[in-house]
């Protein structure tokens, strides 16, 4: 009955006409496959799909078929068969610069980030589950998916321009529930500017607010979880321009090894590229509790509204441009990192060095039982030393030597009373972590 009331393009592969097809419309260029014929991963489809893509001349290249390649529910059967389009299909389609996959089938809707060889890339592909009505299931938790929505029918509305790619997803009253559009801004707030400046860049690049906002994925709105120098932990309502968007407009994202941040007062900090793109950063809910219980996944932003303190978004003021960004374990001190009033961004595409590793005092060897062992560093404010006393290697989730810039009596000394080894890790902002460096104690 469909293939007799909708007239079919017929140039699929032998022996699947109308299964697999394609077709232009506009500035894009859609392919169509049959998923329960993907199963197979026949090497003639395959090429077919290798053909049809690269003999296309249309800016925009969205391919659709109804099995999802990244599911939004661990179902057996299809992350079987997802496991097959995403071996087999997927490379083809990243080769040839396809931007959207749309897909259906298991009755939730998702988006996921732009994804390349199963990793977030802002050069890959965004795939698309849609969901209009009939049975209703619950997304489960996958670090591709930007964002998830069951137990709902939704719609989206597809956008192309020559900005990109816009989905604008809606609920049955016409609320919009998801979108990658930027956000919607002030006149005020589209005349802030940030520039961008080093390495790959001839000059320096200003943009406006306004512009950037107007790039698809340019924003994000969030509650962050952060813990100061105090320690305390606390919470930031923020709503801002991802990172992610500044540097890719500035056509340094894939470049960029050392990332700095500076206001006009001269303060500046400085990150690798896996310490603030890199890494998964997370809002911990229990940050209070020291838990990663409820963790979600955030962006690193250039906050133009916030409210320090607060857990609640609709809280988030009008207030100068900040640098704020999430945790990547509910331990970590993100806080003094925060570049309040940030109006540059300098990129070097040098490698971060390390940092040097730690010392002790008194030095390693014998030392009387019941005596006092300190952790020594050149630069102790601007890092934090990890160590571990059982043999095993620390990392950022072992204790911390100076949890306090403030409250030094909460730096505690180790206290010596068995033979012991200190292992130290030295980690901190700017440059890569340092080896790990063992010192053995003989108690006497």
């Amino acid at each position: 009955l469909y293939k007799a009331i909708f007239d079919l393009p017929q140039n699929g592969p032998p022996g699947k006409m109308e299964a697999f097809y394609s077709f232009d419309y506009r500035d894009a260029h859609f392919t169509v496959m049959d998923s329960n014929a993907m199963g197979a991963a026949n090497p003639e489809d395959l090429e077919w799909l290798k053909n049809d893509l690269s003999a296309t001349d249309k800016t925009h290249k969205i391919v659709m078929f109804h099995h999802p390649a990244y599911p939004a529910i661990n179902i057996p059967k299809d992350m079987q068969r997802a496991e097959t389009i995403q071996k087999y299909f997927v490379p083809v389609m990243e080769e040839a610069g396809v931007d959207l996959v749309l897909s259906g089938h298991q009755h939730v809707y998702m988006r996921t980030y732009p994804l390349k060889k199963g990793v977030r890339d802002d050069d890959g592909i965004v795939y698309l589950m849609g969901f209009s009505g009939g049975k209703q299931y619950t997304p489960g938790s996958f670090e591709y998916a930007a964002a998830s929505i069951g137990g709902k029918p939704v719609y989206t509305v597809i956008t192309l321009n020559e900005k990109g790619i816009f989905l604008e997803t809606r609920d049955s009253s016409g609320a919009i529930v998801d979108s990658n559009r930027g956000p919607s801004l002030s006149e005020q707030q589209k005349q802030l500017s940030i520039i961008v400046k080093g390495d790959g860049i001839d000059g320096e690049k200003n943009f406006s607010f306004g512009e950037l906002a107007a790039l698809p994925y340019s924003g994000f709105e969030h509650v962050y979880s952060t813990i100061n120098n105090w320690p305390t932990p606390r919470f930031y309502a923020a709503r801002g321009l991802t990172v992610r968007t500044i540097l890719k407009a500035a056509e340094v994202l894939d470049s960029a090894q050392l990332i700095t941040f500076r206001s006009p007062d001269g303060y500046e900090i400085s990150f690798t590229r896996e310490q603030l793109i890199g890494l998964p950063r997370y809002y911990y809910p229990a940050v209070k509790e020291g838990s990663a219980a409820g963790a979600e996944r955030v962006e690193s932003i250039i906050a133009y509204e916030y409210k320090e303190g607060s857990g609640d978004l609709g809280e988030a003021v009008n207030d100068s441009p900040c640098l704020i960004f999430g945790q990547s374990n509910p331990l970590e001190h993100t806080n003094p990192a925060f570049v309040v009033n940030v109006n540059e961004i300098i990129v070097s595409s040098a490698d971060a060095e390390a940092w040097e590793p730690a010392k002790t005092f008194p030095a390693e060897g014998r030392i009387a039982s019941g005596e006092s062992v300190k952790l020594q560093h050149s630069s102790l404010g601007l890092l934090k030393l990890h160590y571990t006393l059982d043999g095993s290697d620390p990392t950022m989730l072992s204790p911390m030597y100076n949890v306090s810039t403030y409250q030094p009596e909460l730096n505690k000394p180790i206290v010596i009373t068995k033979d012991t080894v200190i292992k130290v890790l030295v980690t901190g902002y700017g440059k890569k972590d340092s080896i790990i460096k063992a010192f053995t104690f003989d108690a006497q």
